[in-house]
This record gives C-alpha cells, sequence and structure tokens, in this order.
C-alpha cells in the first residue's frame, strides 16, 4: 500500500484481518507521526484476544488522538472483559464507520485471501465506490502457529521490521489498477 498524509486529504478507512494490520499500523504511524489531522479508522478482526497485534499501541492511539477511531472483533474467543465486537465483520459495522468518517473515503483492505474477498463487497455494500478502495491479501510472509505465550510479541517485533524496512508498496484497487 501507498498512502502519504501529505499528499491525501480525504478520511482513511483500514479493514485489517489478523496480521493485515501491519502495513496499516505502518500507516497510522506515518499519520501520527507527520501530525496528520486527517480522520482515520481502523476495524481490526482477529480470532482470539492473543491474537491482536498492535493491542497496548491501539488502545493508547484511540485514546490520544480523537481522530482516529478503533473497532476490534473478535472472531473466536472473546475472554473476560472484552471491550471490542465478537463475531465477524458486517455492514453495519463498515457502515458505521463511514459515517462517523463522512462518507466517501479511501479504503484499504489487508489480511488473508478469504478476508479480504468478504470485506471489500461490504465496502461497496456501504456505498465506497471500487475505485477507492485498495486490497492487499496474502501479503504477510509468516504464519503464526499454536500459541506459547510469546506470539504476540514475536508477531509484534516482526511487524516493527517491516513497518522500518518496507512501510509501503505498490497495490492495486478492486479493478486492478496499480495504485
Amino acid at each position: 500500500f501507498v498512502w502519504s498524509a501529505f499528499e491525501r486529504r480525504s478520511p482513511l478507512l483500514l479493514v485489517a484481518g489478523g496480521s493485515g494490520v501491519v502495513p496499516l499500523m505502518c500507516m497510522l504511524r506515518h499519520r501520527e507521526l507527520s501530525g496528520s489531522a486527517v480522520p482515520a479508522a481502523l476495524l481490526y478482526s482477529s480470532r482470539t484476544r492473543e491474537d491482536v497485534i498492535y493491542h497496548g499501541e491501539l488502545t493508547a492511539l484511540a485514546r490520544s488522538d480523537p481522530g482516529f477511531t478503533l473497532q476490534m472483533t473478535l472472531t473466536r474467543d472473546s475472554a473476560p472483559g472484552w471491550p471490542g465486537r465478537v463475531g465477524r465483520i458486517d455492514l453495519p459495522a463498515v457502515q458505521a464507520l463511514l459515517e462517523g468518517l463522512g462518507g466517501v473515503v479511501d479504503s484499504f483492505v489487508c489480511g488473508p485471501d478469504g478476508f479480504v474477498e468478504v470485506a471489500s463487497p461490504l465496502l461497496m455494500q456501504a456505498g465506497q465506490p471500487g475505485h477507492a478502495i485498495r486490497t492487499d491479501h496474502g501479503q504477510i510472509g509468516f504464519k503464526i502457529g499454536e500459541h506459547d505465550g510469546k506470539v504476540t510479541e514475536r508477531a509484534e517485533r516482526l511487524a516493527k521490521i517491516m513497518c522500518d524496512v518496507a512501510p509501503t508498496k505498490v497495490t492495486t484497487n478492486l479493478w486492478g489498477e496499480r495504485w
């Protein structure tokens, strides 16, 4: 993905499934470090609470930045005290975030193939034009295996390296146009 706080002025909707949050987190860090006032929202779906990458950083950003909205959902295990949603992302969740952002936005969807194939049509059903939806799937070259207490820590270390070394890349929109 390529997004620059210095070039774009449309609100930003980021939709992540699992480790697909990694390149989107790079965008959020860029937005924060540049001092951008572009409104942004992240809809982030993970299987379990232990699978949530950047949980602390994302919740801190949501508390400190009034221009950023965070909505997390767990698909498998909500765990006691989970403050987010439970279940898969759905049209009402997308519509609510779009309404909060003021309508048509720049949308970026990132995650496993199946996630992107479900999330992208939700954005279109919510009124987003295809040319404003950028997708990337199968993008992260690692798979998190069984939980051993250090899964999230290892994923966050790898993700930091990815953000520092290669924070952006060219991708295509829903119509296959390079962007």
